[in-house]
This record gives C-alpha cells, sequence and structure tokens, in this order.
C-alpha cells in the first residue's frame, strides 16, 4: 500500500469525504484549509484511539472522525457491567487504566479512561461527525463503482 498524499475533501472543499454535523464553524475553516492527508480514521473506539496515539507519535498526519462520542459502541453496555478481560489487557496507548481494585473496569470506569487517553495525548477527534463516502484519489463520486 503507498503512503502518497490522499486528499480529504467535504462539503467545504470539494469531494472524496463528505462529512456532516459540523458543530464548531472554526474547525470546519480547518478541514476547508487542508488539501490532503496521508490517513484517514473513521470511528473513535479504542482500536480508532490506538491508531491515532500510533500516528501522532510517528509524526503522520491524520483526520480521525467518529458520528457519535468517544467510545459510542461501549456507552451501549449495561449500567456498571465488568468486562472480562482485566484491565492491564484493555489498556491502549501504554496508558495504564485506574481502577478501584485493579481488577476488571466497568463500562463507566473504561469510558472515563478512553476519554483520558484523548486528552493525554491530545488526539483531535471531529466527533459527531458522519463519514458519509470515501473514495480513492482521483475518483469522483460519478466515476466509482455502485455497490
Amino acid at each position: 500500500m503507498s503512503m502518497e498524499q490522499v486528499p480529504v475533501k467535504g462539503s467545504l472543499a470539494s469531494a472524496a469525504l463528505c462529512c456532516t454535523a459540523r458543530p464548531y464553524a472554526e474547525e470546519c475553516a480547518k478541514i476547508a484549509r487542508m488539501t490532503s492527508t496521508r490517513v484517514v480514521i473513521v470511528g473513535a473506539g479504542p482500536i480508532g484511539l490506538e491508531l491515532a496515539v500510533a500516528l501522532k507519535q510517528e509524526g503522520i498526519d491524520y483526520l480521525q472522525f467518529d458520528q457519535s462520542s468517544i467510545g459510542a459502541t461501549i456507552a451501549w453496555y449495561p449500567l456498571q457491567m465488568q468486562f472480562h478481560s482485566n484491565a492491564e489487557r484493555l489498556a491502549i496507548a501504554g496508558v495504564v487504566i485506574q481502577t478501584a481494585d485493579q481488577q476488571k473496569p466497568t463500562r463507566e470506569e473504561y469510558l472515563a479512561y478512553l476519554r483520558a487517553v484523548v486528552l493525554q495525548h491530545d488526539l483531535k477527534i471531529r466527533a459527531y461527525e458522519t463519514v458519509e463516502k470515501i473514495l480513492p484519489a482521483g475518483r469522483t463520486s460519478s466515476s466509482a463503482p455502485a455497490a
């Protein structure tokens, strides 16, 4: 896979990544000024956050989007549900999970942990923005094959 620059364009710029629900005008202007990026991460769950941290540590530019909040899928878990894995196995990005008994974290503890990872690593996540489609560089929606 080539690491070439992939154009990223939304309704503010022009046509490879289309996003909706832009709550902040200043942030929208930043996307409009951004002409390309090497990586787009769709999702801000544990895997997306781990990837964002790794890219940031390597100095690789990326954009990260999630249609909801950080760890939104985990927010659907029952209240006070404990994970089957222990804290050590659920940790991401080299950040230790602190729980009251250092055992298996609950849903609430893990959601707080994911948000702490975002703050600790100063990740820029475009939450509440839906990715409608992603097209390879040089393709327009009219030249894309039908699904």
